[in-house]
């Protein structure tokens, strides 16, 4: 009697344990959807308030976590686009990224870049000092 009750609650343990790690690694159904929106709202962002803005910006997501519990999401985002003024310019960018269901509470780290992002972040820091000693000029 008691082996059974054993079995019983190894088994049990066992399909809690896969019930909760299937249910924390897929993004289907409604989280999925909502992933393609946070891909149009977060890839634009990144572009434009990180890396000195663009055009003909495509976000999609390579990737993706979500937790059930927290309503959280983790993916890899693939970003393209066009230079703002140059617009023969074309960027890569490839970056982990964690947000709320909201995209509220986004956070980012940009894990790779083509060689025209590189380029970007340079002069992009170049024209941040050049401002910051302009205004410390005032």
């Amino acid at each position: 009697m008691r082996s059974l009750v054993r079995m019983g609650l190894f088994a049990l343990s066992i399909a809690l344990l896969s019930g909760s790690v299937a249910s924390a690694d897929e993004c289907s159904g409604e989280p999925a959807n909502r992933l393609i929106r946070l891909t149009q709202i977060i890839g634009p962002l990144i572009v434009t308030n990180h890396l000195l803005g663009g055009q003909n910006i495509v976000a999609t997501a390579e990737s993706c976590v979500f937790d059930p519990q927290t309503r959280r999401f983790t993916f890899d985002l693939h970003v393209l686009w066009d230079g703002r003024f140059a617009w023969w310019n074309h960027y890569e960018i490839l970056a982990e990224v964690r947000s709320n269901w909201e995209a509220d509470a986004v956070k980012f780290v940009i894990v790779s870049g083509n060689d025209a992002v590189r380029n970007l972040e340079f002069w992009g820091n170049i024209l941040n000092v050049s401002l910051d000693a302009l205004n410390k000029g005032r």
